[in-house]
């Protein structure tokens, strides 16, 4: 018969989790699930003790601001670093690439919850996380393809969203079949 030992040392801690709904890059606690809760200074009757005064917070008009950049400012920044703004704007021109630059912000920093591609509605989320991911290659893609295009575009803005959209699921293909066909050609 064994008899167990007590335990010593620190009690047991619970385990860490993720929360739900919650970005595993931010680490904010939720105060309701902290053990102290009471940490107003307020309280107190020394004279010497006062709260810290507060800067005054910017007014919520619904753009958040980081270093005093808007959301949208941030993300034209990081798409204009993907994209290798400057050189794509050597190559194309900037009217065009910028053009291109406005039309993937749109839905990267737009609030709907749903947005039409190709006729079919996505997840916004999905469309950002997309669009994030393009690069100068993808853009070109998108510029040669319009570039070589013969056939009347009714809507230019719903166009290039879908073929931004479907381009990193349909740049090796179309330069695949370029080779096959330039390849075919000279051998005969």
């Amino acid at each position: 018969m064994t008899s167990e030992k007590p335990k010593s040392g620190p009690p047991d801690l619970p385990q860490s989790r993720l929360r739900e709904n919650r970005s595993q890059d931010f680490g904010f606690s939720d105060a309701s699930k902290n053990d102290i809760n009471n940490t107003d200074l307020s309280d107190t009757d020394h004279p010497s003790i006062r709260p810290a005064a507060r800067e005054p917070e910017p007014p919520d008009d619904g753009i958040d601001r980081m270093d005093g950049h808007s959301e949208t400012e941030i993300y034209r920044e990081i798409i204009k670093d993907n994209i290798d703004y400057d050189i794509l704007c050597t190559a194309y021109g900037p009217e065009q690439v910028t053009e291109i630059l406005e039309l993937i912000l749109e839905p990267v920093c737009g609030c709907r919850g749903m947005i039409r591609v190709g006729g079919g509605d996505f997840p916004a989320e999905a469309v950002k996380s997309r669009f994030l991911k393009l690069g100068m290659c993808h853009i070109q893609y998108v510029l040669d393809c319009l570039r070589k295009n013969t056939t009347k575009i009714h809507n230019i803005k719903s166009y290039l969203l879908t073929a931004l959209y479907n381009a990193p699921a349909t740049i090796n293909s179309y330069y695949t079949a370029e080779v096959n066909h330039d390849f075919y050609y000279k051998r005969e």
